[in-house]
């Protein structure tokens, strides 16, 4: 948890015996980060070795795992003998970057149609009053509809692509868009769902917020010439 916001690194000073090319493993566990995959940009000496560096995923497991950078087809790194510095920055995935940001975009405009309901309906409205909010904010009801279809296909692709952890950890995203929906279906339902209507923005930019955090425990890093054969990840009982 003290390496989890965007931009954070840390270093790792190792001696090359020899020029050549070398692999790199990592033993890790994300188990903080419930089912996504966080990332993190590798540099060697302050520089990406190659492009595939930007964005290594460490995915969402409750055991330690081995992880060896480029898969079946290890990268080769070409490293001088001598010292080097490896270094892993904590960076948010594209797929997610560009969720959370459609996210905090629908907060921006949630907030803009707090404001404009509070200026007909007060912040303590009457839930058996008819505020004619049809007749008076069509505009506003009609951005209600859009952020609750947005939001509402947002929430639907990220449960298809992720897995039932992450279902679990929507909670704040499935409120608001069942509000939204009930909002706009009914504009007689908003003076009733008011007060809860803030707090639900409030704990949507909360959620997306933890979201950004990119948690991940590191046991150790292997850098070897040719691919070999890692420990097992997880000790037997006995080896414990």
């Amino acid at each position: 948890n003290n390496w989890r916001q965007s931009g954070q690194w840390i270093t790792w000073d190792v001696k090359i015996p020899e020029d050549g090319f070398y692999n790199l493993a990592i033993k890790y566990r994300q188990q903080e980060a419930t089912g996504l995959t966080v990332s993190r940009k590798l540099l060697i000496d302050g520089k990406m070795p190659f492009d595939a560096c930007d964005k290594l995923g460490f995915a969402y497991d409750r055991s330690w795992k081995n992880y060896m950078l480029g898969g079946d087809d290890p990268y080769s790194i070409y490293l001088e003998k001598g010292p080097h510095e490896i270094t892993l920055e904590v960076v948010l995935g594209d797929e997610l970057s560009h969720t959370l940001q459609k996210v905090d975009a629908s907060l921006m405009r949630l907030n803009e149609i707090y404001r404009e309901l509070l200026m007909v309906i007060g912040t303590s409205p009457d839930p058996m009053r008819d505020y004619q909010l049809a007749k008076k904010m069509p505009k506003t009801l009609k951005k209600i509809d859009y952020e609750y279809q947005e939001l509402d296909k947002l929430a639907s692709d990220m449960k298809s692509k992720g897995s039932q952890d992450i279902a679990a950890s929507m909670q704040p995203l499935d409120n608001i868009v069942q509000q939204l929906m009930r909002m706009s279906k009914d504009d007689a339902m908003i003076p009733e769902l008011w007060s809860s209507f803030k707090d639900n923005i409030v704990a949507l930019g909360a959620w997306s917020y933890e979201m950004k955090e990119q948690p991940l425990q590191i046991d150790y890093l292997v850098v070897t010439q040719q691919q070999v054969d890692l420990p097992r990840p997880d000790d037997t009982v006995w080896e414990e």
